[in-house]
């Protein structure tokens, strides 16, 4: 059996448990705690559902956004809900620019903590010889990484650039977003026209197939020709119907993307503007320095462009430093440590060939999208001038020819000759022609809206990425 040990080394021993146990409660003291958070569907949907009531928040919004995006009608909706008004709602509630500012606070986070020195290392090596006499030997050493090679600015210039790649992201859907609403406003707008004039068919047709009643019974008119208008009557309620369907679908879906819950009673104003010829100037330049998309493609460059900065910077090793006390053969020490990783056989070659391909990827991406937006800025502008010969070709010919026809068959039955198939015939051609109109400047706006997309905001979202230089040697 091994002999007691000395009072002198147990004192030692305790002295050294006790020294790494008040370290590692200084270093432990700093960690933080694990909170959960509980995930409450039934407490979000009866928020959802107050959108349409709580609007307070929304009014807030507005008033900021009025000021830094220019928008130009201030936010009221006492008397409906303008288009202009539906994009500031969409802005607020929209379910994907919730969930991309979100992305962009993870980005953030990551941001505010990138570049920090790595933690120290509690190191403890001890001796004990199996002998009575013999002293405990131990060593105890705290260890640091000295970030020599610089890698730590780099890592938070990455952190920034991520991060700007995030916020782009947001802007480019939020000008996506403001877009579609303007489609898609035009779209419902253009449906409850549909319905409109669908009604209006629906009582014209009714009133020839009154008139038509009253010829048959005076023996005036067959059967077959009457039953014709019956049949006109009954498509006439089914193109109504069809009419309406569609509406509420574009209601339906306007109201999901602006982030109103399904149950809201906003009267919505119904309106699509008017559009002129399109004037080309500085088309090009204008999609170089606004396009929100091509914005995002560039940030990614430079993103692309830190992480290679990172990865030769990664190149140059850092310093690993241990200092620390201790005690051998019962005489106290100072001890330290001292490594450096020499870069001769890896030298993080392969994340630099990695990262330098990446970035001419992210090059690469940028010219297509470039040169992809061009090409469609070019084919919307030959889309608007074929778009505006049809309806001028509507406007100018069929129109006035419908207008005559309409107004000579007034004048017969003012004269009592009734042709019913006529006017049978006359409404329906009437009805296509309007419809057609719609259509055409539906068209139209949807152009104009997918034109101003490609141009984006009136302020320059390459400002901050042309400011940003590469100066460094590891370039």
């Amino acid at each position: 059996m091994r002999a007691n040990r000395s009072p002198g080394c147990m004192l030692a021993s305790v002295r050294v448990c006790l020294s790494g146990i008040a370290v590692c409660g200084v270093l432990l003291g700093g960690c933080q705690s694990y909170q959960p958070k509980s995930l409450d569907l039934q407490a979000y949907q009866t928020s959802y559902i107050q959108r349409g009531v709580q609007l307070d928040s929304v009014q807030s919004f507005a008033e900021g956004l009025e000021s830094e995006r220019a928008l130009s009608e201030a936010f009221s909706i006492e008397d409906g809900v303008s288009c202009v008004e539906g994009e500031i709602l969409s802005l607020f509630y929209n379910s994907e620019l919730r969930l991309a500012r979100l992305r962009a606070g993870v980005a953030l986070s990551a941001r505010e903590h990138a570049g920090r020195w790595n933690d120290p290392v509690l190191h403890f090596d001890g001796a004990d010889i199996l002998s009575a006499s013999a002293p405990f030997d131990y060593g105890l050493t705290l260890g640091f990484s000295i970030p020599v090679s610089g890698r730590l600015g780099v890592e938070k210039d990455l952190a920034d650039a991520g991060y700007n790649v995030e916020v782009l992201r947001v802007i480019d859907l939020e000008w996506d977003v403001r877009h579609r609403v303007r489609s898609m406003w035009a779209q419902w707008s253009t449906a409850v026209e549909q319905v409109e004039l669908a009604e209006t068919q629906m009582t014209e047709i009714s009133q020839v197939s009154d008139l038509a009643d009253q010829l048959e019974q005076a023996g005036e008119m067959v059967r077959a020709e009457s039953r014709l208008l019956r049949i006109a009557l009954a498509e006439g309620r089914s193109k109504l119907l069809l009419a309406k369907q569609e509406e509420s679908r574009i209601y339906s879906e306007l109201l999901e993307l602006m982030g109103l819950p399904p149950s809201s009673s906003f009267e919505l104003i119904a309106e699509i503007p008017s559009v002129g010829d399109l004037v080309e100037s500085g088309w090009f330049d204008r999609v170089r320095t606004n396009n929100t998309a091509l914005a995002v493609e560039r940030a990614r460059y430079f993103r692309a462009e830190q992480r290679l900065r990172l990865e030769i910077r990664k190149q140059y090793p850092d310093i690993e430093l241990g200092v620390g006390f201790g005690e051998e053969e019962r005489e106290d020490r100072l001890l330290l440590g001292f490594s450096i990783p020499v870069p001769l056989l890896n030298g993080n070659r392969r994340a630099i060939a990695e990262a330098a391909a990446e970035r001419e990827a992210a090059r690469g991406s940028v010219e297509s999208k470039l040169e992809h937006l061009m090409h469609q800025l070019k084919r919307l502008e030959l889309n608007h001038v074929a778009l505006m010969n049809q309806l001028h070709a509507v406007e100018i010919d069929v129109v006035p020819l419908l207008d005559e026809q309409t107004n000579e068959i007034d004048q017969l039955m003012k004269l009592g000759d009734v042709n019913t198939l006529l006017l049978l015939e006359t409404i329906d051609r009437n009805a296509k022609a309007k419809s057609h109109l719609l259509d055409l400047h539906l068209a139209l706006r949807m152009n104009m809206n997918a034109h101003e997309a490609i141009l984006g905001p009136d302020i320059r979202t390459d400002a901050e990425l042309d400011g940003m230089e590469f100066n460094d040697e590891t370039n």
